[in-house]
């Protein structure tokens, strides 16, 4: 599943963290969620990322991107993915997920069932197995299935605002979404002039965001066929190729978990940071 187009962890330790010792932090949950606000997240790269949690029996994945921008430049939420394993239900006795901060995966087990999610790039990865075969339902939702007239966009005040349709195009194999921001444009610049500002401001960014495609994409180039998607798709989880992707990803997390702890240089720091109290800049090693 390929996403064209989370929290931050903070760790604040006495020493430097190392891969080896991480894996008592890891989040571990014994029960599912009741809903996306139980979920946890999970961050690939260039801006990709998706929140992830199990709800009745499925596996849900909001994925996102920090450069969805639609035609007036509002960050679109990339709609909902339910992955929903066939005659198995998640979610009961030996149900455990775990957030893995080594490699930043998710590792969902239940009995002989273990599945994994992860990024390679941009491309969120869903790996799985079971003693015995399983069938999975994968169903796709956007409430932008028409254009959205009247919708609050800031929960407390504001005008309501428009929001135009996405494109859906389902398949019993695949199926591809998008918003094409050239199918719905919109003179940015103009409406800067009338609110008394210089075209030439926005005049750069109106362009790139005209060309803009924000898609969702199971597996394959946007304008290939469905065989040529299968392939791509079957290319990556080559064993070969997904061990050279989770290596590179391995390396990614141990770069970014070295580069994020604070050193608590003495004593009278380290209570303060029992206690939750801020360090000052000088005093971050």
């Amino acid at each position: 599943m390929n996403i064209k187009h989370l929290l931050a962890f903070l760790l604040l330790s006495i020493a430097p963290l190392h891969a080896a010792d991480i894996s008592k932090y890891n989040v571990v949950w014994d029960s599912p969620s009741k809903d996306s606000l139980d979920s946890m997240p999970l961050s690939g790269r260039l801006g990709a990322g998706a929140n992830v949690w199990v709800e009745a029996g499925s596996i849900w994945i909001y994925p996102s991107h920090n450069g969805a921008y639609d035609e007036v430049g509002r960050l679109l939420k990339l709609g909902c993915i339910r992955v929903t394993p066939v005659d198995f239900k998640l979610g009961e006795a030996g149900f455990r997920q775990e957030l893995v901060l080594a490699n930043g995966s998710i590792k969902i087990e239940q009995g002989d069932f273990k599945a994994s999610l992860w990024f390679a790039g941009e491309t969120l990865v869903l790996e799985s197995s079971s003693g015995k075969p399983l069938a999975y339902d994968v169903a796709y939702g956007t409430w932008r299935d028409k254009k959205r007239d009247g919708i609050l966009v800031d929960v407390f005040s504001g005008p309501r605002q428009s929001f135009t349709q996405d494109q859906v195009h389902p398949s019993k194999e695949v199926f591809v979404w998008f918003h094409r921001n050239a199918d719905y444009p919109v003179d940015l610049a103009e409406k800067a002039k009338k609110q008394g500002i210089s075209p030439e401001l926005v005049r750069d960014l109106t362009t790139a965001r005209e060309n803009l495609v924000i898609a969702v994409r199971l597996g394959g180039k946007l304008d290939a066929d469905p065989q040529q998607w299968e392939a791509e798709a079957k290319a990556l989880l080559d064993p070969t190729a997904l061990q050279a992707a989770k290596a590179d990803e391995a390396k990614r997390w141990q770069t970014r978990v070295a580069q994020s702890h604070s050193r608590v240089p003495c004593e009278r720091h380290r209570e303060l940071a029992r206690k939750g109290n801020a360090l000052c800049a000088a005093d971050a090693g």
